[in-house]
């Protein structure tokens, strides 16, 4: 695999921002209306973080870093599975749920021990 660029961890770092912080989901769903922001929350994940999964990311990150990030992966993806079909709802719908409150729950540890 090739290397992984070196602006990933902020963008890593930009969307785990996101993901804890309710404020800045509902801004963004005012500033984009036209987004399915509930849905972006996971697709951008798996947008930034699919090139790291497999990657050495010894040049970008301490290995505890990288150990955060593949946790919290793993929970935005039980997360994601615990989302009753057909489709993930409206960010107003998704608000009022366990798994939103787990994913911001999750998305602030991880940020924290990210950051450490």
């Amino acid at each position: 695999m090739d290397a992984v660029p070196v602006h990933y961890k902020a963008m890593l770092e930009s969307h785990l921002e996101l993901l804890a912080d309710p404020a800045q989901q509902l801004e963004y769903q005012r500033n984009v209306p036209i987004a399915h922001v509930a849905a972006e929350l996971f697709e951008g994940w798996e947008d930034h973080y699919v090139a790291c999964r497999d990657a050495d990311l010894s040049h970008l990150m301490t290995a505890a870093q990288a150990q955060v990030l593949r946790e919290f992966d793993a929970e935005l993806e039980s997360v994601l599975r615990s989302i009753p079909p057909p489709e993930i709802p409206t960010l107003d719908e998704f608000m009022q749920t366990e798994p939103w409150r787990r994913l911001v729950a999750a998305a602030k540890v991880a940020l924290d021990k990210f950051r450490a």
